[in-house]
Order: structure tokens, then C-alpha cells, then sequence
């Protein structure tokens, strides 16, 4: 009682989770002060201060928690369901470490976050503000501190101790081996979030660094299936294994087998990595472009840039290598290994003595982080680059070696020899995807209310729209997301998204630098004309072989196209021209990536969808008397597979965009006829002879997706005044369909996207808060 009475806890009237800090004073004799505060405090002779600073710093925290959850609306009862994941948190030794941290050093938000997710505890609510959180713990412990003068005068000795002695052994270190410079280098080389390619508005995006907005992914081990490459059609395998581009050959069941396995085995995060520094000596991590391969490796450099001077000349020393930088040192003979790269190369960082990091080395003070094998594009040079890994491990064993390159292309067999380990990065699930949101916006908008307001709108298009939230998964497009959501609303603006994407994207092909070593004018083709392209290939792809459920177009088919574009312009030789294009879609591409040698793919499907949508609109564009007629076939075609609705719905909304929202009315309202034929047809009306050549469609009993599309294209609509008699109609239909119980159960898949569809056309055909309470009682009965 004397403890929980210095805790505060006995005079806090409604504190939910009382009970930790009841179980933790019954236990303060023992050793989980020790662990609070990591052993740091051996000066403190008496216990008293540190069971008084330790209770009081996780009572603060329990306090800040139990605020956060109640501002988010919960009841008590509610709380209260999250006191063992607390608990669980509080007892724990990595916790309890993570808890004391700011006792001695800043604290680090993303180590509690890695040990929630480690211990497996119950995620918070969406809207949950960690960071808001973090800041005020962080100033708790200060007046904690504050209010404690004779830890305060340990701390601040101790601190002045250690510091003069992390200097003394700097001081030793040779001149041409300036830790702290280096220190410094790394922060101001990869410490900021680098957006000016993303977002060309000159907006200020002041706090966003890697450290601040790292999210620890997860990743699966990979050595036996590597996703991408045993998703490629069967045919196409066979075509790379015959060119040796894929090592084996494997029947159907043990493709499955091992997607089986992959699949099964349980994720782990990257944090488990960077600790476990044993176990995980080699790694190799693979990812699709914009997964976050750079950007872990980025934080592994800056963890070490952000060590206090007491542990710069104790902790291994990374080296950060940028292959593609390094690959044309040794490519050009201006270095011959990676010591000389990082004494000698104005590409590197920070010049650092080689003969005493050979020493370091040598003691297994290191860790070398190869960025990018993937972007050595020449066969001979990254086969130089791999030997250099091969005689760096054989050379310095106890230095832990990672290294990244995306999936396609790579060839894992001559690392898997040399003991590396093979993991898959995996996409952000969507509790990372709001933590993210919460850091994104906790940084980028000081006004409390705007923050709420652009985060609810993010995390609501991501969760309710499958496109979108496909590419959430990836880093670098959900932060375009993140970008664009200030002005725009997704998911119904996601039109500009992908425009601004590929934009952004095919900026980075580098096209120009290609074209001037052809002497080519470098202005006869920019981004439109390369989204031009992109619509042509998503149209070859859309109407011939497997069409968007194949999603791959072979390399002749690719170079045609190119050759097809280039007509009229004055690039001398287009053949010789459009293999230039082709080689840069082969080597350095976001929206297309190689399969093979000759084949090639979008990366997201997302993409494809939107170039067909595109490529359909601008025929429709092209010829101003074209009408709903024109457009119809499209949907008549393919209103009943489900792979063609998300490029139905982008066509309404671009059609209804651009030209007239009144095609899209017009093309609802024919869908809604299919639904009078298929009542008819339901209900055994003599109409159905009349209407037998509608049935060739193949409209079946419990078939909704004519429905569901219509709902769909309605929603895409900005402007829905032009459409309101056809609007209010689909929103009739659409209630009576869910009375009716004859084609499908309460409940059921259809049961649930029927509903998602009221609600996406009822969405704007309301305008008072009293008929959207109307539809919540509606949609609950």
C-alpha cells in the first residue's frame, strides 16, 4: 500500500487498469526495476528512488492509454478488455525496458510498437494516437525526473561520465576515422524522407524523417517459393526455364505445396531481425519496387547515427552501399573492393580510414548493408559485384552482410551457397497502414481537426475500396496516397491518384539520359507520351489471350506497340528506338516489370485496370458523336466478371468526368433492365420469351452483379444531379432486393456486397443527417 500510495494510485478514482500497478508493487523487491531501467542506474544505492520513478513512469503510461481510449469513445467495460494486453505489456521485461528508456536516452515509439505486436496483443482501435502518446510520456518522465532531485543528480553525473569517456576512446581513434562526422553524414544523407519527386508542390513536409516514419514490416521466409515467380503463367515458366532464367522446374502440386508452406509459416518483423543478430548474420530481402527495401536499410544506418558518444566506439559500425553507385566505381576500375569504395569514392558518404575499419572488421564491429543488387543492370558487372560479397564474407565472418534486390530477375542459388537467408518482404497490413496514417498526419498538420479530418478520409477510402487498398499495402504508393488525400478525396478520386503515379513513376524511367546515349532528342517524348503507351498495352492486353485476368504481354508484342507509337516522330531508326524504351522497361521500371527476358507484366493489377479504363475512354474521346450505344457493348460484355468491374467503374467515372454524366445514366439505367428481365424471369412472367435474347447473357437467378455495378458506377459520380431519376430508381431496387430472400440468405457474401451497394448509391442521394440515421437502422434490421 505504501508503494501504490508514492504511485498516485490509491487516490486515482476510475483508473481501469489499477490492477497492473497492484501486481507490479507486490512484486517491487524483485528484478523487474533491474529490467526497467536496463541495468543503467548501478550508482543508485538506495532502491527507494527507482521503485518511486518506476511505478510512477508505467502508472503515467497505463493514465495516457486509458485517456486515449476513452477520448476514441469507448466504455468502460470496453476499456477494461484491454487490461490483460497491458498487463501482458507492463510485465514484460522488453516492455518494461522500452518503458524506462526515456529515463536515459530519447524514446523510440516504434521499439513499444514492435513488442505489441510481438507479445501478439489485442490491436487498438483505428484513430488510436500513438504519437500523441509518445509526446506526452515523454514529458511525464520529465517532471518525474524533475520531482526526483537525487536520481536527477545520478542521471546527470552519470551521463557527464560516460560521455567523457566515449570521447576519450574516440580521441584514440585515428583522424581519418571521425565517428561522429560519420555520425552526422549518414543523418544528413538518409535521415530526411526525401518526397520532392512525389509531390512537386513545394509543400512542407518538416518532421518526416525515415527515423520518425519507419514501419517495422514483416517478412516470410522465401528460399523455396518466391511469390512473383511462381505466379507467372505456366507457359511462360517453361519459356524462362528453357533460357535457365528460373533454376527448376517444378510440377503443379509442389508449386502448390510450397505456396502452401509459404503461406502457412507465421511472418516475422523486422525488429526480430535487427536484434537478433546470431541468428540472422546473412540475409538477403526481396521485395517488389517501393516496398521498403532502402528504407530498412536506411533505419538499420540510423539507428547506429543516433547512438549516444558513450556507445560509438562499442556498437558494429554500418556501411550503407548503394550498389548501383558502387557497381559503376568497380565497373570503371576506379575501385577494386569495398574498403577502397569507402576510403577513396565521391559517391560514398564519408571518408573512412580502410586500415582502421579493417581492424573493426576484423573484431566483427560491422554491419555491410548492400542496397539494390537489382539495379546493376549489366549481367558481367553484377556477377563482379556478387564475387566482391563472396570475398568480403570469406574475408571478415564475423560481419553481418545484408543485402536487397527486387524479386523478378533475381537468381538466388549463389548466395543461398554462401549461407544467406531468403526473405520476403509482405505488403502492410492494415493495422501498419494506420499507424502510418497516424504518424503521417500526426507530423504533417498542426491543426487538430484538419488531422482527424484528412486521416479518417485516408483510412476509409483504403478500407473500403479494393484497389486502393492493394496499393496501400505498398509503402511508396501509400504515401502518394497520403500526398494526394490533402486536396482530394479517394477513393473516388483515385483517377488522379493513378495519375499522379504514373506520372511520377514514369518520370523515373530516366528515359532521356537513354535516348541522348542514341542521339535521340530527349524532348520528342515525355510522361504523356509514355501514358499513351501504357494505354496501348493495356488495351493489347485487355483484348487478346488471357486479357486482364493473363496480365502479361510478351516482349515481340511489347516492341511492336513501341514501334507503333513512334510513327511520326523524329527518333531516325524506330526499331533501334524502341528497343532503348524496351531495355528501360526490362531495367528500371515501377508500373511494368520483366517476367522474363521477353515477357513483361504490371506490377499492381491496379495499374493495368486503370490503362484499360483509360485506353476505352479516350477512344470514346477521340469522336465526340460516339454515345451511351457505343459505350454499352463494354459493359455488356463483361458486367457479369467480376475482374472487369473495378475498369467499368473507372470508365463511368471518367466518362462522367470528362464529358457527360449523363452516358452514365444512361448505361445504369440498361443495366437495370437486365434486373426488370431477371424479376420477369424470377417471378415466371410470360415477358421472359420476349426477352430470351437478354438470357443468352446467361442472367442467373441469384446473379446481382448487374446491381452491384450499376451501384458501383453511380458511386464514381461527383455531380449525380444530371442522373437523379436513374439514381433514385437503383436505390429502389436495390432496398426491395434486400427484403427479398428467394435468390440468396441473409448474411451470405451477396447478402453483404448488396448491402455495401445500397450504401455506396444512398451515400449522396441523401442530404440530411436524418436519412443517413434512416439508412443505419435500415442497413442494421
Amino acid at each position: 500500500m505504501d508503494l501504490l500510495t508514492i504511485w498516485g494510485v490509491t487516490s486515482a478514482v476510475g483508473m481501469v487498469f489499477k490492477p497492473i500497478l497492484e501486481d507490479l508493487a507486490k512484486e517491487a523487491t524483485q528484478d523487474w526495476i533491474k529490467d526497467f531501467f536496463k541495468g543503467s542506474l548501478a550508482n543508485v544505492t538506495r532502491r527507494d528512488p527507482l521503485n518511486k520513478v518506476a511505478g510512477q513512469a508505467i502508472k503515467a503510461f497505463c493514465d495516457l492509454v486509458q485517456d486515449e481510449l476513452e477520448e476514441l469513445g469507448l466504455e468502460e467495460e470496453q476499456i477494461k478488455g484491454y487490461l490483460p494486453s497491458l498487463k501482458k505489456l507492463c510485465k514484460s521485461q522488453t516492455g518494461q525496458e522500452v518503458l524506462g528508456s526515456p529515463f536515459r536516452e530519447e524514446w523510440d515509439l516504434q521499439d513499444l510498437l514492435a513488442v505489441w505486436r510481438q507479445l501478439r496483443l489485442d490491436p487498438v482501435p483505428t484513430g488510436f494516437d500513438w504519437l500523441g502518446v509518445e509526446r506526452r510520456y515523454q514529458r511525464r518522465i520529465t517532471k518525474i525526473r524533475q520531482g526526483t532531485p537525487e536520481l536527477q543528480r545520478i542521471l546527470d553525473s552519470e551521463v557527464l561520465v560516460e560521455i567523457a569517456a566515449g570521447l576519450k576512446r574516440l580521441q584514440e581513434l585515428p583522424a581519418g576515422f571521425d565517428l561522429r562526422r560519420y555520425q552526422r553524414c549518414l543523418k544528413d544523407r538518409h535521415g530526411p524522407l526525401k518526397l520532392e519527386s512525389l509531390d512537386t508542390s513545394a509543400y512542407g513536409y518538416r518532421g518526416l524523417s525515415v527515423w520518425r516514419m519507419f514501419i517495422p514490416q514483416l517478412v516470410r521466409e522465401c528460399r523455396e517459393y518466391m511469390p512473383q515467380t511462381y505466379e507467372i503463367p505456366k507457359e511462360i515458366q517453361i519459356q524462362m526455364m528453357e533460357r535457365g532464367e528460373l533454376e527448376v522446374e517444378l510440377d503443379p502440386e509442389e508449386i502448390k505445396r510450397r505456396k502452401r508452406a509459404y503461406g502457412e509459416q507465421p511472418p516475422i518483423s523486422v525488429q526480430e531481425l535487427i536484434r537478433e543478430r546470431d541468428r540472422y548474420p546473412y540475409l538477403m530481402i526481396l521485395g517488389d519496387p517501393g516496398s521498403g527495401k532502402s528504407m530498412l536499410l536506411q533505419y538499420l544506418a540510423l539507428q547506429w547515427a543516433e547512438l549516444p558518444i558513450k556507445l560509438l566506439a562499442e556498437e558494429p559500425i554500418p556501411l550503407l552501399i548503394e550498389l548501383r553507385l558502387y557497381g559503376r566505381e568497380l565497373g570503371t576500375g576506379r575501385c577494386q573492393s569495398v574498403l577502397e569504395f569507402v576510403e577513396r569514392s565521391p559517391s560514398w558518404v564519408c571518408h573512412l580510414d580502410r586500415h582502421e575499419l579493417d581492424k573493426w572488421l576484423q573484431r566483427g564491429q560491422g554491419v555491410i548493408l548492400f542496397d539494390g543488387l537489382d539495379e546493376i543492370f549489366d549481367q558481367g558487372l553484377r556477377g563482379m559485384v556478387l564475387s566482391q560479397i563472396h570475398d568480403f564474407i570469406r574475408s571478415y565472418p564475423q560481419v553481418r552482410v545484408w543485402v536487397t534486390s527486387r524479386v523478378i530477375g533475381y537468381k538466388a542459388q549463389r548466395l543461398q551457397e554462401l549461407g544467406f537467408q531468403h526473405l520476403m518482404l509482405q505488403d502492410l497490413e492494415l493495422e501498419q497502414i494506420r499507424e502510418f496514417a497516424d504518424r503521417w498526419h500526426g507530423s504533417v498538420y498542426g491543426d487538430p481537426e484538419d488531422r482527424e479530418l484528412k486521416q479518417g478520409r485516408l483510412l476509409r477510402a483504403i478500407e473500403e475500396s479494393r484497389a486502393i487498398r492493394e496499393l496501400a499495402g505498398n509503402p511508396l504508393l501509400l504515401t502518394m496516397m497520403a500526398i494526394l488525400n490533402r486536396n482530394q478525396e479517394l477513393p473516388r478520386d483515385r483517377v488522379d491518384l493513378y495519375m499522379q503515379a504514373s506520372r511520377v513513376l514514369l518520370g523515373e524511367w530516366d528515359l532521356e539520359r537513354q535516348l541522348r546515349d542514341q542521339d535521340f532528342e530527349p524532348k520528342t517524348f515525355n510522361y504523356r507520351d509514355k501514358q499513351q503507351i501504357l494505354q496501348r498495352i493495356g488495351a493489347f492486353m485487355q483484348e487478346n489471350g488471357q486479357g486482364l485476368a493473363g496480365n502479361v504481354i510478351a516482349g515481340a508484342d511489347l516492341e511492336r506497340i513501341l514501334v507503333e507509337c513512334l510513327q511520326g516522330r523524329d527518333v531516325g531508326d524506330r526499331v533501334r528506338a524502341a528497343r532503348v524504351l524496351v531495355e528501360q522497361l526490362r531495367v528500371r521500371n515501377f508500373i511494368l516489370c520483366c517476367l522474363g527476358e521477353d515477357y513483361y507484366a504490371f506490377v499492381h493489377r491496379t495499374f493495368l485496370e486503370f490503362f484499360c479504363a483509360w485506353a476505352i475512354v479516350s477512344r470514346f474521346e477521340r469522336d465526340r458523336s460516339l454515345t451511351a450505344e457505343d459505350l454499352w457493348p463494354y459493359y455488356e460484355q463483361h458486367w457479369q466478371d467480376e475482374v472487369w468491374h473495378e475498369v467499368l467503374r473507372l470508365v463511368a467515372g471518367m466518362i462522367a468526368d470528362r464529358i457527360d454524366p449523363k452516358f452514365v445514366g444512361a448505361i445504369v439505367d440498361r443495366l437495370m433492365d437486365l434486373e426488370v428481365n431477371r424479376r420477369a424471369y424470377l417471378e415466371g412472367d410470360e415477358v421472359y420469351s420476349v426477352y430470351r435474347d437478354v438470357y443468352s447473357l446467361r442472367v442467373k437467378r441469384d446473379s446481382l452483379d448487374h446491381l452491384l455495378l450499376a451501384s458501383g458506377c453511380v458511386s464514381e459520380i461527383k455531380d449525380r444531379h444530371a442522373i437523379y431519376i436513374s439514381e433514385k430508381k437503383l436505390l429502389k431496387i436495390l432496398k426491395r432486393e434486400s427484403k427479398d430472400q428467394s435468390g440468396w440468405q441473409l448474411g451470405s457474401d451477396a447478402a453483404i456486397s448488396l448491402m455495401r451497394s445500397i450504401a455506396l448509391t444512398w451515400d449522396r442521394s441523401v442530404a440530411s443527417r436524418h436519412n443517413t440515421l434512416q439508412f443505419e437502422a435500415y442497413s442494421s434490421a
